[in-house]
């Protein structure tokens, strides 16, 4: 999770750029972006994030929840972002596991993605980037 949040830190000007859009009031994030497990980013610190991720090309794979939402999953060591069209979430690679199982209970996910996801976590998967 550090190298996000050195890459975050070192580039917080260009990112704010790339986030404009959900950026408005910069001085709430400015400085004080700090991640944690658990957490649920919204707005701009969730593009700040997730477009931070996106610089680091770090492994990922991308699945379609059963209503036809996009979630990106990206591993940093034994952190893994969630990534969602309005927030991310970070886990611990065990943690998620749980929570994985939680999403195909709730109907989220299948049992398919999550096979897919639990391969992808062990190294036997395809990550897309």
């Amino acid at each position: 999770m550090e190298v996000v949040e050195e890459f975050i830190k070192g580039n917080m000007d260009d990112l704010i750029k790339e986030c404009a859009h959900l950026c408005k009031d910069v001085s709430d994030v400015y400085g004080t972006l700090t991640l944690q497990e658990g957490v649920v980013y919204e707005g701009c610190e969730s593009c700040i994030i997730s477009t931070a991720l996106d610089h680091l090309n770090l492994p990922s794979i991308t699945i379609r929840t059963l209503s036809g939402e996009l979630i990106e999953f990206t591993k940093v060591n034994d952190y893994v972002f969630e990534v969602t069209n309005s927030s991310v979430t970070i886990h611990t690679v065990n943690s998620l596991k749980d929570y994985l199982s939680d999403l195909v209970e709730f109907g989220i996910i299948d049992d398919e993605s999550l096979k897919i996801i639990s391969r992808w976590l062990i190294g036997e998967g395809n990550p897309s980037k």
